[in-house]
């Protein structure tokens, strides 16, 4: 779930951003992630994500050097090196994407 705070700039303590000049001095809204999976959830994306970039990485490598020769390997390194960062981010912040959205996960 995420909840929401309103209140001014001066109220929460923070400065404004670039979009307080569109908004106006306004509200100011602030996300805040709540932890929406277990210690295991947690775990199991931090060590898959961790897995993923450094796959991503050697996948990149053969690329750049050229030892197999497919074009794709950068799509493929690109994926990789994405999905693990998000992996690694919801391991580490505790707060996962497809639950937050509703999307029922068994982990």
């Amino acid at each position: 779930m995420v909840r929401w705070f309103q209140g001014t700039h001066k109220e929460l303590g923070v400065f404004p951003s670039k979009h307080a000049f569109i908004t106006g001095w306004g509200p100011v809204r602030h996300m805040v992630l709540e932890c929406n999976i277990d210690a295991r959830g947690k775990a199991i994306r931090l060590f898959g994500g961790m897995a993923s970039v450094i796959t991503g990485l050697g996948v990149a490598t053969v690329a750049y050097f050229g030892l197999v020769d497919s074009p794709y390997l950068w799509y493929a390194s690109a994926g990789l090196l994405a999905g693990g960062t998000l992996g690694v981010f919801e391991g580490w912040s505790g707060w996962c994407v497809a639950r937050a959205i509703g999307i029922w996960t068994p982990i």
